[in-house]
């Protein structure tokens, strides 16, 4: 939408730039060396995601996003040692959906999921504070205090939640 001309292909290097004005193609490179001129190790689909950001699937080079206003790409891969990470460098299609979340076609291992937003839940142990809990924890209830504190109430356990110290206390039920 900035009126970029972007060539994606898939052998070699697999990206360009042309201007339209002075007729020239400049050719960009992600690779450390030079891949060879046969065989698909370019790149194999391109985004431009609601934001602006331009994201690149590559054959080989996993998933690339240009950062424009440095006006270099950041490079999403595979680690074997993160669970996290993509499952895989051959990627073969892009698709953004309904909530910003970009899901990348994989060479061999299905699809992945990068999520461009924070997810919607955030999970909590069964009894803050308790590593030591086990079993069902029923909440009973929740109220947060003009300090901004979360009480959480359940099974013979009051805790309370300290946001923005990420904290959390613990108060047991003691028999009479």
């Amino acid at each position: 939408h900035l009126g970029v001309f972007w060539v994606i292909y898939a052998s070699g290097n697999g990206l360009a730039v042309f201007d339209r004005k002075t007729n020239t193609l400049t050719p960009y490179s992600f690779y450390e060396q030079e891949p060879p001129g046969t065989g698909l190790s370019g790149v194999q689909a391109m985004l431009e995601d609601r934001n602006g950001n331009l994201w690149l699937a590559t054959e080989g080079a996993g998933l690339l996003k240009f950062d424009r206003e440095h006006l270099r790409f950041i490079r999403y891969r595979n680690h074997l040692s993160d669970s996290d990470s993509l499952a895989e460098d051959r990627l073969s299609t892009l698709f953004e959906d309904k909530e910003g979340s970009i899901w990348i076609g994989l060479g061999a291992l299905g699809v992945s999921r990068f999520a461009t937003k924070t997810p919607a839940f955030e999970k909590f142990p069964r009894n803050l504070g308790d590593p030591n809990s086990k079993g069902e924890s029923l909440v009973g209830g929740i109220y947060e205090d003009h300090q901004g504190m979360l009480w959480i109430g359940a099974r013979q356990v009051l805790s309370r939640l300290d946001r923005k110290r990420g904290e959390y206390k613990l108060y047991r039920l003691v028999a009479p």
